[in-house]
């Protein structure tokens, strides 16, 4: 038996071409329309200026978009997403300290916290 596509997520990108905010919300709202699991969105805490070595991701080793183009904030974005149309948010941040979080979160009673 082949796995839904409520077992998967799609990758919603914050960088390059895709760094609109109604394209995000676009893309989040298709994602649950066809009934994907989740989202998920980069999160880079920091980004280099140019690569030395080759992107494991792509087939010709470039990173997916110009380090000079736009990259959202990605709680940011969830802030965006929390507020537009669609579906509740949680995020999981494990590479990020609960004081960044806590900083970045809407404050309790937002209408984002609301929707949860």
């Amino acid at each position: 038996m082949m796995a839904g596509l409520e077992r998967f997520g799609l990758d919603v990108g914050i960088y390059g071409s895709l760094a609109e905010p109604g394209t995000i919300i676009d893309l989040a709202l298709f994602a649950e329309d066809t009934g994907f699991g989740s989202i998920w969105l980069a999160d880079h805490v920091a980004m280099p200026v140019r690569f030395a070595s080759r992107y494991p991701y792509s087939p010709d080793g470039g990173f997916p978009a110009p380090v000079s183009e736009a990259l959202f904030e990605p709680l940011a974005t969830l802030g965006v997403l929390a507020g537009g149309p669609g579906p509740r948010c949680r995020a999981v941040c494990r590479s990020r300290s609960p004081l960044s979080v806590c900083w970045r979160a809407p404050p309790a009673g937002s209408d984002s916290e609301r929707r949860s």
